[in-house]
């Protein structure tokens, strides 16, 4: 059974799988992205954090970070279950209405070539980079317009 659990990135289970993710990004990429996101910085006016869980198993997370009133960043997305990163992008994108955004920023290593993939089959579309992506020629940064009117 799946359980979806919003909470804050200080929760053991986030930790956990945050640092899964860390090493995870590590091997790919030679970074573990860990400078991108401080969990210090979390707010729950503004930001989220979800925990996927199969069978009562953390097995996957995701995080929105504000950027403007409007605008939001996905961030530390990982599933350890192929099929899954579908379920907690489709939910973060359902909690980034509810906070009234309806755009959607991300970035990702070019290399990822797993990752570059899967926001394209989500219909996120490369942009400028923006914020420190900026003249960081290792990273390609997506966004996407959320219809207010379906699910994404």
């Amino acid at each position: 059974m799946n359980e979806i659990i919003f909470t804050t990135p200080d929760d053991t289970d986030a930790q956990l799988l945050i640092n899964k993710l860390s090493q995870t990004l590590e091997s790919i990429t030679g970074d573990s992205g860990n400078s991108s996101y401080k969990e210090k910085e979390f707010s729950v006016a503004t930001d989220a954090f979800l925990i996927l869980k199969i069978n009562g198993s953390a097995i996957g997370c995701g995080a929105l970070r504000k950027i403007t009133a409007t605008t939001c960043e996905i961030k530390r997305m990982y599933s350890e279950k192929k099929g899954c990163g579908n379920i907690i992008l489709r939910e973060l994108e359902k909690k980034a209405k509810e906070f009234n955004y309806n755009h959607v920023l991300l970035s990702t290593r070019i290399i990822n070539l797993e990752a570059v993939e899967f926001y394209k089959k989500h219909n996120y579309q490369e942009c400028i980079a923006y914020g420190k992506y900026k003249n960081n020629n290792r990273s390609v940064c997506f966004e996407k317009y959320l219809d207010a009117q379906s699910g994404a």
